[in-house]
């Protein structure tokens, strides 16, 4: 293993206690004549002034964490800064699978939000990539070797220009944002083993593209609980040192990103460990949950929901792929948790995706392979759900145990007993868990035994009311108190202390 998963139940909450705020600068003083009333995008709403904060991206819809992360910002917004108009950046909307989808769930939920077309961006980087290549006789100039100084100057001027004369709305409304949120994920990051890889241009810049833009521009911009992976190589160190650097706020959702910036030389304001916007969600769909329990014949808080997550290759990712040897490794670990389940409990089973892509590897590599007696007690989903679905049945479960993590951060909130169980090139997210104060419940699925695994089945199940008990009053009090400190901050900025 690369990082140690032990002993970090405590460090979170004595981190709390050691780390200092710096004072937060000034915020940029925006011009009285970009307040005027042509604001095409943003909805003059009942209550509000016109002051207006952004939150981007928007993630896909194909995954029930990505898609919780906008609506949990949302929602704190809404708690903390009701006087705040809110909007939304889109990641695309090329992909009515993916994001016309989501958009239309974020409209749902939070009418007044504006959703703002993405598109304007990615092409915005597309054109000044393709001026770049004019310099450099059509190809773009090697990485390693290129100024960090043209990327925030140039290149980020030549996108405002594109955007301001082609799409004057959404740059007005960008412009003039008063604080601009980069959402919950782990797309900041450079170098092999991240999400992105070294793929600097059409990966790195393109996903940081809102918070290059604000820093040009002037906008005050902030990160809300990012897990940090890694900056190895350049030019992705400097850029990303000077974009954090530069931010209002930097938010890490676990105390091994946090770690890791300081190590790296990163000394960014208001740098402290905040829950991932998903512990905020607050939707449920009980209907749905209710008519799928009484199809399948389910008890309320008689039942294990398990997902899994088997690193499938995808087109951007840099991350190295899990051998198909150690990939058959977890699955039977799984294999054997859901049977011990069965056999011990004689409860059943709810096999359930976290992401669209794992539905088929859960079908072929756990439900197919069950015995007989273990498969009659096992539910396998067969359709992709929704976030507020997913709260919803995690709610009545007697344990969820995960390799994923959002589908923890929807069960948490419902006092609904966890365990995870990751491999190492997840990254440093899995560690929120210890941060949480769940440390025993976090076990790295290469390096601990099958037997400590269901040894803590056991035990949940056994002392379930106590568990449920012990995150009700101290683990969801602990991540709230978080958040209310990152709003604390937050609001400073804003007032411009």
């Amino acid at each position: 293993m690369k990082h140690k998963f032990s002993s970090l139940g405590r460090f979170a909450v004595l981190l709390g206690f050691i780390l200092l705020f710096s004072a937060a600068e000034s915020l940029f003083a925006m011009q009285a004549s970009q307040r005027d009333s042509k604001k095409t995008l943003q909805k003059n709403l009942s209550g509000k002034n016109d002051r207006n904060i952004m939150i981007g991206y928007l993630w896909g819809s194909t995954n029930i964490g990505d898609a919780a992360i906008a609506p949990g910002l949302l929602e704190l917004l809404g708690k903390n800064l009701p006087k705040y108009s809110t909007s939304a950046l889109c990641y695309s909307f090329k992909d009515p699978q993916k994001d016309d989808k989501l958009a239309w769930q974020i409209n749902r939920l939070y009418p007044d939000c504006n959703v703002i077309n993405g598109d304007a961006f990615k092409a915005a980087h597309a054109f000044a990539l393709e001026r770049l290549k004019a310099g450099h006789g059509g190809i773009l100039p090697e990485k390693e070797r290129l100024d960090t100084d043209y990327i925030f100057d140039t290149f980020a001027a030549d996108c405002i220009d594109y955007i301001r004369e082609n799409d004057s709305d959404v740059y007005r409304e960008f412009s003039r944002t008063d604080l601009f949120i980069y959402n919950s994920g782990c797309v900041l990051a450079y170098g092999p083993g991240t999400l992105g890889g070294t793929d600097f241009w059409d990966y790195c810049l393109y996903r940081s593209l809102p918070l290059l833009l604000a820093r040009k521009l002037g906008v005050p911009y902030g990160i809300y609980s990012h897990t940090f992976d890694d900056f190895i190589g350049e030019p992705g160190y400097t850029y990303f040192k000077n974009l954090l650097e530069d931010a209002e706020f930097v938010f890490c959702r676990d105390s091994d990103s946090l770690r890791y910036l300081l190590s790296a030389g990163i000394r960014a304001k208001n740098l402290s460990f905040v829950p991932d916007s998903t512990f905020s969600s607050p939707w449920k769909d009980p209907e749905w949950a209710v008519d799928f329990m009484n199809e399948n014949s389910l008890e309320d808080n008689e039942f294990m929901a398990v997902v899994i997550f088997t690193r499938q290759p995808t087109s951007n990712s840099g991350r190295p792929i899990v051998s198909q040897q150690r990939v058959d490794e977890h699955m039977r670990k799984v294999r054997e948790i859901i049977r011990h389940w069965v056999k011990t409990t004689g409860m059943k089973v709810v096999l359930c995706p976290e992401v669209l892509r794992e539905m088929q590897p859960a079908k072929e590599l756990i439900y197919d392979k069950l015995d007989p007696e273990t498969k009659s007690k096992t539910v396998r989903m067969d359709t992709f759900w929704t976030h507020d679905q997913a709260k919803s049945l995690f709610a009545s479960a007697r344990l969820v145990v995960s390799m994923e993590l959002h589908s923890l951060l929807l069960a948490l909130p419902e006092s609904t007993p966890v365990i995870h169980i990751p491999f190492k090139e997840a990254g440093r997210k899995s560690f929120f868990i210890a941060d949480a104060g769940l440390g025993e419940y976090l076990l790295d699925i290469d390096g601990a035994g099958l037997d400590a695994m269901l040894d803590k089945v056991s035990y949940i199940n056994g002392n379930y009311e106590t568990e449920r008990q012990r995150i009700k009053n101290t683990i969801i009090p602990y991540c709230r108190e978080r958040e209310k400190a990152a709003f604390e901050i937050i609001k400073n900025i804003l007032r411009g202390e």
